[in-house]
């Protein structure tokens, strides 16, 4: 009740109330606070809170014929995303059957643990079946649910959630299925799963938030780029060789093999830089090595995937740096900058920055620097656009 007593403070967010139309964003926005509060309300009163509410906003008009008026303006834009546990579950499961890394999948990695799953591969199906726990941290709710969910075939990225009386017998639901598994329709192993749950629902992709979309995208990008990679292994060796060729030329890359050869040194590079820091140590000459092999080339690298890599690598090496600083480290990620530079790969230095701040006006860091360290570092915070004073006892400058 404190929650839902939360929820109906949201809901008067004064942004939301003075535009001049029910279907923008903003009023659409504190809406989903009044659905959130009448959820959390609605077990405790016996008048029908959500009716009531349509009545009100039936009379507010929208200037925009599609809505028509607000309560059009709730069916549409505010019921289909309302979170309770079995959506919150499909988000799950679907991230879980593209591979997404639990951390990755938003909110509901918090929101949801897996209590059990099974993968069913099989010649023309990918499919999990599985049971979680999902958990509301503002409310201490925990209810469970049991899901199946579809990669392939008419029930392609779909997900059925249902509650189950008692605890699933993943294995004996398994064994159902296996007689026929590689020759049933998908509808036919869907119905014998789910024959034993009430309240199923189905969910279509369309039913995602978009952050879950996304991470979907990016899972499976993933495991269509290692395909390919796996699938170019065995030419790497005739691609290194005419890649020193084209150096010794002083030719640019062919444009049907720009991609290849692209693929190929994105390879090395991401290689490079995720060493184990304490049994691997970074390899910069290889790095450095291919980076010109990159700018030799005229290849540009900017991607998503290799800027992140390239932002965990650097924080590693500041997080290094400030517990063994040594000349070398320091003038190496200078390197680095220079580059990526080169490169056109766009970093978030954000973490780097924050970590070079405080070393930087840490005394008992910057005492055990020498001369020619001091230097050094000063031209890495220039580096990572810092206005660092040339003078003793300067001061450094944010960036921003």
């Amino acid at each position: 009740l404190m929650e839902s007593q939360r929820m109906s403070l949201y809901m008067f967010t004064s942004c939301g109330w003075f535009f001049d139309d029910i279907s923008g964003l903003e009023t659409a926005q504190v809406l989903k606070y009044a659905a959130r509060a009448i959820d959390l309300a609605q077990p405790f009163i016996k008048t029908d809170l959500e009716e009531g509410l349509m009545g009100f906003l039936s009379k507010a008009m929208s200037n925009d014929p599609e809505y028509g008026d607000g309560s059009s303006v709730y069916h549409q834009l505010v019921k289909p995303s309302r979170m309770d546990p079995s959506r919150a579950t499909a988000h799950y499961a679907l991230a879980a059957l593209a591979n997404v890394p639990p951390n990755e999948t938003c909110i509901f990695s918090e929101m949801v643990s897996p209590v059990q799953q099974q993968a069913l591969l099989f010649e023309g199906l990918n499919a999990i079946l599985g049971e979680a726990q999902v958990e509301e941290k503002t409310t201490g709710r925990v209810s469970t649910r049991a899901y199946v969910a579809f990669g392939q075939g008419k029930r392609q990225w779909s997900c059925s959630v249902g509650e189950n009386a008692a605890r699933l017998d993943l294995k004996q639901r398994v064994k159902e299925l296996e007689p026929g598994l590689a020759a049933a329709p998908l509808e036919k192993i869907e119905e014998t799963f789910l024959r034993h749950l009430r309240q199923v629902k189905r969910y279509e992709l369309h039913d995602l938030i978009p952050d879950t979309r996304k991470c979907l995208v990016e899972g499976l990008a993933r495991a269509v780029h290692q395909q390919i990679r796996n699938s170019l292994e065995e030419h790497y060796k005739p691609l290194q060789e005419f890649m020193s060729f084209l150096e010794k030329a002083g030719e640019p890359v062919p444009e049907n093999l720009e991609q290849d050869f692209r693929l190929l040194i994105y390879e090395q590079l991401a290689g490079f830089m995720t060493p184990d820091q304490e049994e691997d140590p970074v390899d910069w000459a290889g790095l450095h090595q291919v980076a010109e092999r990159a700018g030799q080339l005229k290849l540009k690298f900017n991607g998503p995937e290799l800027r992140k890599k390239a932002r965990d690598f650097l924080r590693n090496q500041m997080t290094h740096l400030a517990s063994s600083p040594d000349q070398n480290t320091i003038t190496n990620m200078i390197d680095f900058l220079i580059m990526a530079e080169a490169m056109h790969l766009e970093m978030d230095l954000w973490e780097s920055q924050n970590t070079f701040y405080d070393l930087y006006n840490n005394p008992e860091f910057t005492k055990i620097l020498d001369p020619e360290q001091a230097s050094t570092f000063d031209e890495l915070g220039r580096r990572l656009g810092f206005l660092v004073e040339e003078e003793a006892g300067r001061d450094v400058e944010d960036p921003a």
